[in-house]
This record gives structure tokens, C-alpha cells and sequence, in this order.
């Protein structure tokens, strides 16, 4: 088990969640960040391969803090629920009976719930596949660490209001420059829900597109942030760091003026 334990959380900026101890919350990061890998690793398997790696991205269900996959068979979805740190299954979203609550559990346990799932669904095991189209080895596998959510409980909460606080605000902000509904998404490899916006509110061909997103698991930052970027266009994204946000007390509208999607799609 990870020895990081709950210290007393601070308060944040406006409309922002509580500030969990710096450890606890990088850990809370990280282990979600292993665990949501058990949903790419089967929308990797199961949905069709995409070039640029779009099939791995999945559904932002901000209603239950959740992450879930597009179906992986017909009416078959799998869902991970933050602060919990659960998965599960869904048929026709509907939720299963048995839910993997991954407290105290090592990644060969939850592996080893995956297959069974899959085995009491007739679905095809023989596709299912541990592989992913970038860099895992960074994170928890194997049984020699387990999940731990006890103890770190403010942790967990304080990954899931930014999560939810940056969904909405994402959702706003590319709303406010779209004539078509934006759904906010999720992406596992870096544990960021995000927003794409094209020019005249349609997706093109040829990508052309503006893109905002929260990232929770980019290991370089070293804090989650908020980032805008321009495609085609830029080479790096724009940042703005959780500490930045939490010095300066900014709000959503802050954030939404630091995005500048309007005038990254005038560029366009």
C-alpha cells in the first residue's frame, strides 16, 4: 500500500474544490490515472482503430463524476466513478450487479475481474488485449502495489471537483463559441477531459479545430492544468497550472478567457 495519508485540505479559489495535502492528491492522480487505463485497454480491443488514436477517447458523464467507454459490445459499456475509485460494467445503461472497488486491490485483481466480466458476457476474450498505443510503464501494474483510497479520501475528492469543475467550464466555454452541442470527452493517456471546436460549428474532413482541455495525469507538469491548442498550428499547448489558478483565486471566467477559443478559431 501506498504509506500517503489525508492532511487537513485548504481552501480554494472560487468555484474551485478544497486543496488536498500536494502528496495525497498527486497520489489520488496517479492511481486514477493507472486505473482508467482498464477502460482504454479494452476500447483498445474493441473499438475500431482510428490513426489518431480517437477510438480510445471516451465519454465524459459528469452526472455520476464518471469516465466511460463508447460500447465495447452491443449495449456494453464500462464505466470508472471517482471519488470511489470504482469499476463497472453496464448493460444498456443499466449497471451490473458487481462492482470492482479497487481499494486494496493490485491491478492483476482488477485484470483478473476485467476477463471475467468479459467471459460472463460471451464477449470474445481472445480480442481483449493489455497493449496501448503509448507509454504505460510509468504506471501501477502487476501485484506488487495496490489501489488505496482509505486514508486519502480528500485526495480523491479533490481530483474529482476539478474534474467536474473543468468539465463544466470546458462545456461553456466551447458552447459559447459553437452552433452545434460540444460534449466534453475524456482521454486516458493523459487523464484529461477536453472539448474540440471546428470552425462554423462542423467537423471538417481535415481536421481543423480548436482544443481545450483539464490534464490530470501529465507526469512532466507535475500538477494537473488547463491547456488550449490550435490544430493545425500549434506545436506545444498553452498552460495554466492549478497552482497558478489557486494563487491568483481565478474563476471559471478567467479560465475561459485564458482558452481564447474564440480567437483561436478566428485564426483558423
Amino acid at each position: 500500500m501506498n504509506s500517503v495519508t489525508n492532511k487537513k485540505s485548504q481552501k480554494n479559489g472560487p468555484g474551485w474544490p478544497d486543496a488536498a495535502d500536494h502528496e495525497v492528491f498527486q497520489s489520488a492522480c496517479a492511481q486514477s490515472h493507472s486505473a482508467v487505463q482498464w477502460l482504454a485497454r479494452l476500447a483498445n480491443s474493441y473499438q475500431v482503430p482510428a490513426s489518431d488514436g480517437s477510438h480510445l477517447h471516451m465519454i465524459w458523464a459528469g452526472e455520476g463524476c464518471a469516465v466511460r467507454t463508447n460500447e465495447i459490445a452491443s449495449g456494453t459499456d464500462v464505466e470508472m466513478r471517482l471519488p470511489e475509485l470504482e469499476l463497472q460494467f453496464r448493460e444498456h445503461g443499466t449497471p451490473t450487479k458487481h462492482i470492482m472497488a479497487l481499494d486494496d486491490k493490485s491491478p492483476a485483481e482488477a485484470e483478473a475481474w476485467t476477463l471475467i466480466e468479459l467471459l460472463h458476457r460471451g464477449i470474445d476474450r481472445d480480442k481483449y488485449s493489455k497493449t496501448l498505443p503509448y507509454d504505460v510503464s510509468n504506471l501501477m501494474s502487476g501485484d506488487a502495489r495496490h489501489y488505496q483510497t482509505h486514508d486519502i479520501e480528500t485526495g480523491f475528492a479533490e481530483l474529482a471537483g476539478w474534474l467536474q469543475a473543468a468539465a463544466a467550464t470546458l462545456g461553456d466555454a466551447a458552447s459559447a463559441n459553437s452552433k452545434q452541442p460540444i460534449s466534453v470527452k475524456f482521454a486516458p493517456e493523459h487523464f484529461s477531459v477536453f472539448v474540440r471546436v471546428h470552425p462554423g460549428g462542423d467537423r471538417p474532413a481535415v481536421g481543423n479545430y480548436v482544443e481545450a482541455g483539464f490534464c490530470a495525469g501529465d507526469t512532466k507538469a507535475g500538477e494537473p492544468y488547463f491547456y488550449a491548442l490550435t490544430k493545425p498550428g500549434s506545436a506545444t499547448a498553452e498552460k495554466l497550472k492549478v497552482s497558478q489558478i489557486r494563487k491568483d483565486r481565478l474563476s471559471s471566467g478567467d479560465i475561459a478567457a485564458f482558452l481564447t477559443i474564440e480567437s483561436r478559431l478566428e485564426a483558423l
